[in-house]
């Protein structure tokens, strides 16, 4: 016969089975088709591929049979005889395809039908139904935790259903292991009294007879004459004892016979209707089941219907963005980059270390010679995670750039890192090329970071000075940070020598001409900005309207740099800063709002927010 075709995949959980595959004790011949799952997707012709069996039997014999009814991604196989002998469940049975392996196939055999132990069979059978009912319960647990909630929930669902159904058959099975154990205990005992009891009229029939032929064998001698007359009487009445006995045996035998089968044939009934009665639950629970399964399946079908219809209006757009134009836009693009060309060139960008002049020199006398500066004098700066910087310095004489650490072998390279105070979270942020520039995005936490120099020379002769990090791709000429202009030496002796001469008696004045001349510094500041902006709209009066504009109408291109042209030159500038560093920082509303909550704020600087 042929059983049910599967199909076999790698994956233990592809797919899920119903039932184990069942054969009978005694049966032959049952031939079983596998379809190849997706992991075998490289076995297009089977027909070209090596085929086996490979099973290990309930009594832990191992059969291997080739297969060679094949083609395609299907094949079909005969169990051999082998596999028919003993009842019990294959718990190791699987196809070697090529070098590849099937995941398991559960296989039972069935007591034969017609063995005196068919009666007990059914509980057998019936506790592999069972064990089977909790295995597919275990499958569907490990089924779960899909991610989808709805799957999950109907899952959690069919699984409670599954649970609730093996409960009740392990109860209907108690029960029917008590009846059973009740109809063998009562067969056994009605079977030994009959037979008692027939041993006991035999044996007194028995000895009733003894008596009786003793007398007449002691009346023989005395009635000689008689004897054959009474011999026959006697033989009649022994032949009609002996058939009575016969007579009685047969009856008692042919009555417990009776009973013997009825009693096994009403257990084989109850039997076979609880058994109905479960396969009938068996089979609503399956249907039950395979509508949750369709429903499921329905459900991802839908969905892969909407992954579909946006992955078309993707392609759509994509088609669309394929016909736009982009030559005005790379023409627009290079306008743009030359204009900001003129504008960095314009200007020396912010230098965002503090004490950053130097000279940086590192004096532990060992190969791996460096110095973290956090004090006395603390040279620091404020790193914003995913910002971009670029890194310039002087290194002495005989130092060589680089951006690779080697502590243990004497050389002429200097590193520069930046590191958190206790050194936990650090970066090398130099190269070859930070004799020039290095540029570099910051990929640590936001915070204070401080400078680490390293030379790999004990005589403590090479040094570092004139380090700048500014934030953009373009490195500009050396500056301090604005917080470092007002303790410059020079500027320092300046203030002190003002202060002398003008001969201040009270600290109220000294705060009061302070912030006269920072209130002139920043009118200064404000009118040097609008003499640079000129006439400009509000529409045109910074650098991202000026770039906007350009995109739009890249004939206003020239116009602007003709704009930019009329204004301050580099030097101009770069004086009218130097001006007003010392109290006008730039920064983000973000990077404000994190020195506000580290504590940070200088009152000594004029924070300006840009997009605030």
């Amino acid at each position: 016969m042929s059983l049910q075709p599967i199909i076999l995949d790698t994956d233990k959980t592809t797919p899920i089975y119903e039932l184990p595959l069942k054969i009978r004790q005694g049966d032959t011949g049952d031939e079983l088709q596998v379809t190849l799952g997706k992991s075998f997707e490289k076995y297009t012709d089977l027909s070209k591929v090596d085929i086996e069996l490979i099973a290990k039997t309930p009594d832990q014999r191992l059969i291997k049979q080739t297969v060679t009814d094949k083609s395609g991604n299907t094949f079909k196989v005969k169990f051999p005889d082998e596999m028919y002998t003993n009842v019990g469940v294959f718990r190791n049975m699987y196809f070697k395809i090529g070098d590849d392996s099937t995941s398991s196939v559960k296989l039972v055999v069935l007591q034969g039908i017609g063995s005196i132990k068919e009666a007990g069979s059914y509980i057998d059978d019936f506790e592999t139904l069972t064990e089977e009912a909790e295995s597919y319960v275990l499958a569907l647990k490990d089924f779960a935790d899909t991610g989808n909630e709805k799957i999950d929930d109907k899952i959690a669902e069919l699984t409670g259903k599954m649970t609730d159904f093996v409960d009740k058959a392990k109860e209907d099975l108690d029960t029917a292991k008590e009846a059973w154990n009740k109809f063998q205990n009562n067969s056994e005992t009605d079977a030994k009294n009959q037979r008692d009891d027939f041993n006991s009229k035999f044996n007194t029939l028995m000895d009733n007879d003894k008596s009786e032929f003793k007398t007449i064998t002691d009346n023989f001698n005395k009635v000689i004459s008689n004897g054959k007359k009474q011999n026959a009487t006697n033989q009649k009445d022994f032949d009609a004892a002996e058939s009575k006995r016969e007579k009685d045996f047969t009856s008692q035998s042919a009555d417990f016979e009776k009973r013997y089968v009825a009693q096994g044939s009403d257990f084989e009934d109850r039997f076979k209707k609880l058994i109905s009665t479960l396969q009938s639950d068996y089979d609503s629970f399956k249907k039950l089941l395979t509508s949750d399964v369709a429903d499921l399946n329905k459900k991802l079908t839908d969905l892969g219907k909407d992954t579909t219809a946006l992955q078309t209006q993707a392609d759509k757009i994509s088609n669309q963005l394929d016909s736009v134009d982009l030559t005005q836009m790379t023409t627009n693009k290079n306008d743009i980059a030359s204009l900001q060309t003129q504008v960095n060139n314009s200007a020396v960008g912010t230098n965002l270390l503090s004490n950053s002049r130097g000279k940086f020199r590192p004096n532990k006398s060992r190969i791996d010679n460096y110095i973290i500066y956090t004090s006395p004098l603390a040279v620091s700066i404020y790193m914003t995670q995913g910002q971009q910087y670029t890194v310039h310095a002087d290194a002495s004489s005989g130092l060589v750039w680089s951006g690779t650490q080697h502590p243990n072998v004497e050389s002429n390279n200097v590193v520069l890192w930046l590191t958190d105070k206790i050194n936990r979270d650090y970066a090398i942020i130099s190269d070859s090329n930070t004799g020039t520039g290095t540029t570099f995005t910051w990929n640590k936490p936001s915070g204070n970071y401080y400078l680490r120099v390293n030379t790999y020379n004990p005589d403590n002769s090479g040094y570092v000075e004139n380090v700048k990090i500014e934030t953009g791709s373009v490195a500009t000429d050396y500056s301090l940070n604005p917080s470092d202009i007002a303790t410059n030496d020079g500027v320092q002796t300046a203030i002190t020598n003002a202060l002398d001469e003008a001969d201040y008696s009270t600290t109220a004045e000294v705060d009061s001409k302070i912030s006269t001349g920072v209130g002139k510094a920043k009118t200064y500041a404000e009118q040097s900005i609008k003499d640079i902006i000129g006439a400009a709209p509000d529409t045109l009066d910074t650098i991202a309207e000026l770039a906007d504009a350009v995109t739009k109408n890249k004939d206003g291109v020239q116009a602007i740099n003709d704009g930019i042209t009329k204004k301050a030159d580099k030097t101009d500038v770069a004086a009218l800063q130097n001006t007003v560093q010392a109290m006008i920082t730039s920064i983000s509303q973000a990077d404000y709002d994190a020195l506000v909550s580290a504590g940070t704020v200088d009152p000594k600087i004029l924070y300006v927010i840009p997009d605030a």
